[in-house]
């Protein structure tokens, strides 16, 4: 059963409202929460630790800018939280900011994270940066981290790039939010994710509230229809079920297909 791997909480869209009545059509889902002290956005570890329900994941956001930025690493370590995002353009920093790589050793060093979020919101929060929102930019942290595996969500719109990036790292995988919902850009995404083998590193995610996993689902597994109705061939069938049924990212194992149902421990 699908795992949807970037779901958002923002203000107007609140936890219990995802999926609604078709929240069965997923296994679980990866929440990731809000943080930018620079445009006022503020959810706490704690609070979105406690929204999960055991199938889910937290990916709780870390802002290195931000004053209760000790108070949030240190529920992060205590609570062995294997996930946490940053969102540079969203929170106004560089990727390579000294407060974010002293976080970042931090929490891998002391703590059991293990997969990093590299996210970039969707409306961009009011005082983000757009000169650090595509996916060269992160080039030099990657290199600072090696063994961290890192998974972008909402970078499609700069795939080319991505896909270099991806070819550079063996711990770098990407998910369908920002694609799902525009099938030009989805079936360039796939194209030549297919064309150049890295098809096994993408995963299913709605990217809710912008769009709902039921029909997030139709649109990747029914792609072939919008293919054919274009005079195009297929995509591999393998392709598009696999990335429905890969599972958590968390679980991601260079060189694998590692979970498409287990997940461990939530936290």
């Amino acid at each position: 059963m699908p795992f949807d791997a970037l779901t958002w909480w923002t203000q107007d869209r609140p936890p219990a409202t995802y999926g609604g009545a078709n929240r069965s059509c997923v296994h679980g889902r990866a929440l990731v929460s809000l943080q930018s002290v620079r445009s006022g956005l503020r959810q706490t570890p704690h609070a979105v630790l406690a929204a999960c329900s055991a199938e889910d994941q937290a990916v709780p956001m870390l802002d290195p800018l931000a004053r209760g930025l000790s108070a949030d690493v240190e529920t992060v370590i205590s609570a062995q939280v294997r996930a946490i995002a940053i969102a540079p353009a969203g929170g106004g920093y560089h990727p390579t900011h000294s407060r974010l790589l002293e976080l970042l050793e931090h929490v891998t060093d002391q703590g059991a994270v293990s997969c990093v979020y590299v996210v970039l919101p969707e409306p961009l929060p009011e005082r983000g940066r757009l000169e650090v929102s595509g996916p060269e930019s992160f080039d030099e942290l990657l290199r600072h981290f090696p063994q961290i595996h890192f998974h972008f969500g909402g970078m499609l719109h700069a795939y080319e790039g991505l896909f270099r990036l991806m070819h550079r790292s063996a711990l770098l995988t990407t998910n369908l939010a920002g694609a799902l919902g525009k099938p030009r850009l989805l079936d360039a995404v796939l194209e030549r994710a297919d064309e150049e083998g890295l098809g096994q590193r993408l995963y299913f995610a709605s990217g809710f509230p912008n769009l709902d996993p039921t029909s997030a689902l139709e649109q990747l597994l029914g792609h072939n229809v919008w293919r054919r109705g274009r005079g195009l061939p297929p995509l591999p069938s393998t392709l598009l079920r696999g990335i429905a049924e890969r599972g958590n990212p968390v679980d991601y194992e260079p060189g694998t297909d590692t979970g498409r149902m287990g997940s461990g421990p939530n936290a």
